[in-house]
């Protein structure tokens, strides 16, 4: 009633008067509120699932805003650089004989944390199918010994980006690191309960 009044789903909220949670059968009147000043102690408060839905959904959607905006960052850097002047000319060299600029290290770090994201991507459809087949079938040492050396392939391969002072690159590293070693729990949940040596 009191998520109807709000406009909010009932299945994401749930409601506290005076720190207790109340069930969906009670009435207001049976949970002791009275309309005055008892309504003073009423919260509504987001459910851990949907508050941590809502934060995955987050970082997945800022994720791919950056990983967007690095795309064409690459392409305009590509088509510069294949229009630009001294496009036939040795690396490092101008029409002028003057040296060209360096290559922006932070674009191949850019480069190995989207192979990386790539990875982590194909080793969660994969970690999210061995764990659905292992509450049918159970789960194989083979098959999750295979997966956790992957995952832990993938967190070397982030310890190798160095992020030179970035702070996107050092936020997209350290939310991937996140989203590995979840998977690794989630990996290692699902053996213990349904693995078969």
């Amino acid at each position: 009633m009191a998520c109807a009044a709000r406009g909010v789903d009932p299945s994401t909220h749930r409601l506290l008067f005076r720190g207790k949670e109340r069930r969906d059968w009670e009435t207001m009147f049976e949970a002791g509120v009275r309309h005055g000043k008892h309504m003073k102690g009423m919260m509504l408060l987001e459910t851990e699932a949907s508050l941590r839905a809502r934060h995955e959904a987050d970082q997945k959607r800022q994720m791919e805003e950056a990983r967007l905006a690095r795309k064409e960052s690459y392409e305009r850097e590509a088509s510069a650089s294949a229009n630009g002047p001294g496009k036939n000319l040795p690396r490092g060299k101008s029409k002028r004989g003057e040296k060209s600029p360096p290559p922006d290290p932070t674009a191949a770090a850019f480069r190995a944390v989207d192979g990386v994201t790539d990875d982590v991507d194909a080793l969660e459809r994969e970690v999210n199918d061995a764990a659905r087949a292992a509450s049918e079938s159970g789960l194989e040492e083979k098959t999750h010994a295979g997966l956790n050396n992957r995952l832990e392939k993938a967190l070397l391969a982030l310890d190798g980006v160095d992020a030179m002072g970035n702070d996107e690159i050092r936020a997209v590293r350290k939310s991937l690191v996140g989203r590995v070693n979840g998977l690794c729990e989630a990996l290692d949940m699902a053996y213990s309960r349904y693995g078969r040596p």
